[in-house]
């Protein structure tokens, strides 16, 4: 059965703006729009707005994917965001962002195929990798792993 909630969100100046899921993970929702980053318990009714302004230093006003999940090495929830040629993401455990290690093979993403998946312990994109130089564009899944928090690309065909 499908039921409505209503859920106050906090800090929240944009009523009536739409609002993208950007994952979900054991009762708990993420979800955003242009600027803004909530996470929700549809249970409870409680909500938490993720602050950007750490990302908004580092010159991050845009992103190329964004995703959700639970870290059961570090019991820990993720906010991961992919910033052009860079992964960063949020712990809901420490209360702030972090850049991942590793790279996207020194390339910027574009756009977004899909959005995140969580699978295997990573959150998998399917991005397309463009920019000066490069012959053609280059269709890469894209991972952030929990465990290591680190974020790698792979190109594939198709």
């Amino acid at each position: 059965m499908v039921r409505p909630f209503d859920c106050k969100l906090e800090n929240d100046d944009n009523i009536g703006e739409v609002f993208q899921i950007l994952g979900s993970g054991n009762g708990l929702v993420c979800i955003g729009r242009e600027q803004d980053i909530f996470l929700l318990n549809p249970f409870s009714g409680e909500s938490m707005k993720i602050p950007r302004q750490y990302l908004s230093q580092l010159g991050f006003d845009s992103f190329g994917g964004y995703g959700f999940g639970y870290d059961k090495a570090h019991n820990d929830y993720n906010v991961v965001a992919i910033v052009g040629d860079t992964g960063c993401f949020y712990s809901l455990r420490s209360t702030f962002w972090r850049l991942t290690e590793g790279d996207l093979m020194n390339r910027k993403v574009e756009y977004n195929i899909d959005r995140g998946v969580v699978l295997n312990g990573g959150i998998h994109w399917a991005v397309t990798f463009v920019g000066p130089g490069y012959d053609d564009d280059v269709r890469v899944i894209v991972v952030f792993d929990f465990e290591s928090r680190r974020i790698w690309g792979d190109s594939y065909s198709g």
